[in-house]
C-alpha cells in the first residue's frame, strides 16, 4: 500500500532513463524504437507472451538509440536500469542488433534535409504521411487483436472439449469397473 503511494515499484520508461541520463534528445529515437520493437514482436510471436513494458526494453531502446544518434552513453549505467545480468543483457543486446538489422531503415535523407531546413510543405508532408502510417499501424493492431483473440478461443474451446473427452473416458471405465465388481 505504501510501495504504491510513493510509486516504489513504478516501471521505469524511455522517458525516465533518458532523464536521468540527461540524454534527453535520445528519448524520441528511443521511444521509436521500442515502439517498433513491440509491434514486429508481437506480430512475429503471437503465441508467446513476452512482457514488453518491462524495464529491459525501454533501457535497450535508450542505449540502441543512443547507438544510431552516436551519443556517448555509459552501457553500465543504461544497464542497471534494465535490473538484467551481464549475460543477460548481452543476450538482449545481440536479439536487438539482429532486430535493428532486420527492420530499421535509417531514413536520415529526409531528416538531415529537415534539419537543415527545408521548405515548410515537405515537413507538412512528411508530418502528413507519419500520420497516415500511425493510422496504419493502428489497424493493423486491431486486425492482429482479432486474430489474437480468435486463436486464443479456439485454443481454449480444443482443451475443453479434450477434458470433456477425458472425463467421459473416466466415467465409462469406472462404470465398467463397477459393474465386473472391481
Amino acid at each position: 500500500m505504501i510501495e504504491k503511494i510513493l510509486d516504489v515499484n513504478k516501471i521505469v520508461g524511455v522517458n525516465d532513463i533518458c532523464v536521468q541520463l540527461n540524454m534527453t534528445e535520445v528519448s524520441q529515437k528511443a521511444v521509436e524504437l521500442l515502439e517498433l520493437y513491440k509491434t514486429i514482436i508481437a506480430k512475429e510471436s503471437a503465441n508467446d507472451e513476452n512482457d514488453l513494458i518491462h524495464p529491459q526494453y525501454a533501457a535497450m531502446a535508450v542505449f540502441q538509440a543512443a547507438k544510431i544518434l552516436k551519443q556517448k552513453s555509459s552501457k553500465a549505467k543504461i544497464m542497471s536500469f534494465s535490473n538484467l545480468r551481464p549475460t543477460q543483457w548481452q543476450h538482449l543486446e545481440l536479439r536487438w542488433n539482429k532486430f535493428l538489422t532486420k527492420y530499421y531503415k535509417e531514413t536520415s535523407d529526409k531528416r538531415q534535409r529537415l534539419r537543415v531546413g527545408e521548405s515548410n510543405e515537405g515537413t507538412e508532408i512528411l508530418k502528413s504521411q507519419s500520420c497516415v502510417e500511425n493510422k496504419k499501424r493502428l489497424a493493423s493492431s486491431v486486425e492482429d487483436y482479432e486474430q489474437w483473440k480468435k486463436r486464443i478461443l479456439e485454443k481454449a474451446e480444443e482443451q475443453l472439449r479434450h477434458q470433456l473427452n477425458e472425463q467421459e473416458d473416466k466415467l465409462e471405465i469406472d462404470k465398467e469397473n463397477l459393474i465386473l465388481g472391481m
